[in-house]
């Protein structure tokens, strides 16, 4: 069994369907693999409301932070689907129609977008009306969120959370958002995962942070394990699904 620290996409790819790290995250959680997060990760995830992180309560119960954020783009998205199918005849619409209008505008990703397609070739007929379109969509969106919230919750029992506020390296934040703004910044976001994960790598917790995308932190990863000793592992690379929901 081994041990990994997590960033706030791997949390915000597990949380939602349409997300493009949901079949990834899904072998990674339901692994017996031990898995962490400190402040700066649930901050971003969950808790990020206009006020700086020292400010900020951090509990998995809030629901502002990307996933709030998440929820919105699909309130908006949603908004504009049926904006999309109420501009077609009754006639050019069924299950297939439907399924592209709603993989674009939502911009679901390829490997998703079977879920998509079945889903909607069980819900509508060829001869669908705008009303029934709009209600399988909105079912949809609906299924989505509350798969969100529930996933939210299994996260907060999945993964430890484990503060460090105290405990941080405060050189070694600055060095960090330094390499990784090229030196333009002394503070970034990123910097902040890492200085977090390391002292849980100190504490002899975990010397591993999986990351969702190849962002900062995974184009940085050589750096980051000179600098800290971390190793920077890409969620895809390393948690190719198995088998899909």
């Amino acid at each position: 069994m081994a041990s990994y620290c997590v960033d706030s996409n791997v949390l915000l790819g597990y949380s939602f369907l349409q997300n493009r790290w949901d079949e990834h995250t899904d072998r990674l959680i339901s692994t017996d693999n031990s898995l962490f997060i400190s402040d700066q990760v649930i901050y971003e995830y969950c808790c990020k409301k206009g006020k700086p992180r020292a400010e900020t309560e951090l509990k998995w119960s809030k629901d502002y932070g990307k996933f709030d954020d998440e929820k919105a783009r699909l309130r908006k998205d949603a908004r504009m689907c049926e904006l999309e199918v109420d501009s077609r005849q009754e006639s050019e619409l069924g299950p297939e129609t439907v399924s592209e209008i709603f993989i674009e505008e939502h911009d679901v990703e390829t490997q998703v977008q079977g879920k998509i397609r079945k889903y909607f070739k069980k819900a509508l007929t060829e001869d669908c009306t705008h009303l029934d379109v709009r209600d399988a969509m909105r079912d949809l969106v609906e299924r989505i969120t509350t798969q969100a919230d529930s996933r939210k919750e299994t996260l907060s029992e999945r993964i430890d959370y484990i503060s460090v506020e105290d405990e941080r390296d405060e050189d070694l934040r600055v060095r960090l958002a330094e390499m990784i703004s090229h030196g333009s910044q002394t503070e970034h976001p990123d910097a902040e995962v890492v200085a977090d994960s390391y002292v849980l790598q100190n504490l002899g917790i975990a010397g591993r942070l999986v990351t969702g995308d190849k962002g900062d932190i995974y184009s940085n990863r050589e750096g980051i394990n000179a600098m800290t000793g971390l190793s920077v592992l890409y969620l895809k690379d390393e948690f190719a699904s198995h088998s899909f929901l």
